[in-house]
């Protein structure tokens, strides 16, 4: 009988302290989902539902995290939100619009000083080959290099805003 009872005795005590080690844990493996829900952010349905398991809603976090604006990061046991930086996301935007802006500028710019310099050429031909006209004719390149002048000088400046915008885009 004495036995009996210490047997018992330490089966209740396995038992009891099975089942209080259990209730420390806040596991839901084994439990029962008891719905799914959609997940809408700012009108739009993520990919992936909530669940509720004994009465508590439980969300995919890096879906919502990423759709409101959030990284997400899980790093020893902790699940960790962080902001996005919009100005960072802005900035790149507004300088690729920029850049956009100033390569058509260039090209134009670039097409332009190109038939400057053809018709500058043809003038020039053409003095050689009259040189009564040598006069004339130097008169009219004089002014296209005062019109030439001014352009090549702003097509260096939008180079090199070009090439430091890209090098800001290419460092995000």
């Amino acid at each position: 009988m004495k036995k009996s009872f210490i047997v018992g005795f330490f089966a209740g005590v396995m038992m009891t302290a099975s089942v209080s080690s259990f209730a420390a844990t806040s596991s839901v493996v084994g439990k029962k989902v008891q719905g799914e829900f959609t997940v809408v952010v700012d009108g739009a349905a993520l990919s992936q539902k909530a669940v509720v398991i004994d009465g508590s809603s439980y969300a995919p976090l890096r879906s919502v995290g990423d759709s409101t604006g959030y990284d997400v990061s899980f790093e020893d046991k902790t699940v960790a939100f962080t902001k996005k930086t919009e100005v960072a996301n802005s900035t790149v935007s507004e300088n690729a619009n920029e850049l956009t802006a100033i390569n058509q500028e260039l090209l134009a710019l670039t097409m332009k000083l190109k038939i400057y310099s053809e018709e500058v050429n043809r003038l020039e031909t053409e003095g050689r080959a009259n040189p009564d006209k040598q006069k004339e004719i130097s008169k009219q390149i004089e002014d296209l290099n005062v019109e030439y002048d001014p352009i090549a000088s702003k097509l260096k400046t939008l180079q090199a805003r070009r090439d430091e915008l890209q090098k800001q885009i290419n460092q995000r």
